[in-house]
C-alpha cells in the first residue's frame, strides 16, 4: 500500500501500461476526448457520493437507535419474569433475602429430614 492509503496504488509502470493498452483501444484521435470524459465521469461519481453522504449523515438519528435497543432489551423474558416476580413478591422479600439466604446456608449444614422453604412459593392455579 502507498502513501494514499491503498486507493488506487497504481506505480508508474502500471500508469505507463495502461497510457499503451488505451491509445491501441482509442487511437491516438480518440484518446484525449475518452481521457476527459472518463475525468468527468469520475468527478460527476464523486459529488454523488459526496451529497449522498451530506444527504444520509443528518437523517441517522443514533441516539433514538440506541434507545430504541435499550427498550427493546428490556422485552426480554427473564427481565419480564424477574420484574413481574418483583411486584408479586414485594420490596420486603428483597430485604429479607439476605436473611432467608444465611438461613438456608444454616439449615444445609444441619442435618434435617425435612427440606426447609427457600421463599414464597407462587400457586401456578391462582388467577
Amino acid at each position: 500500500m502507498g502513501d494514499n492509503g491503498g486507493v488506487m496504488d497504481v506505480g508508474w509502470g502500471e500508469l505507463l501500461l495502461l497510457a499503451a493498452v488505451a491509445l491501441l483501444i482509442f487511437g491516438p484521435d480518440k484518446l484525449p476526448k475518452a481521457a476527459a470524459d472518463a475525468g468527468r465521469m469520475v468527478r460527476k461519481l464523486r459529488e454523488l457520493a459526496s451529497t449522498a453522504q451530506q444527504d444520509l449523515v443528518p437523517d441517522l438519528d443514533l441516539d433514538g437507535i440506541k434507545t430504541d435497543l435499550r427498550s427493546m432489551s428490556d422485552l426480554h423474558p427473564k427481565r419480564i419474569i424477574s420484574s413481574a416476580m418483583s411486584d408479586v413478591t414485594g420490596p420486603s422479600t428483597k430485604a429479607a433475602a439476605p436473611a432467608a439466604a444465611a438461613s438456608v446456608e444454616a439449615g444445609a449444614s444441619a442435618t434435617s429430614a425435612e427440606p426447609k422453604a427457600a421463599g414464597p412459593r407462587l400457586d401456578p392455579d391462582a388467577t
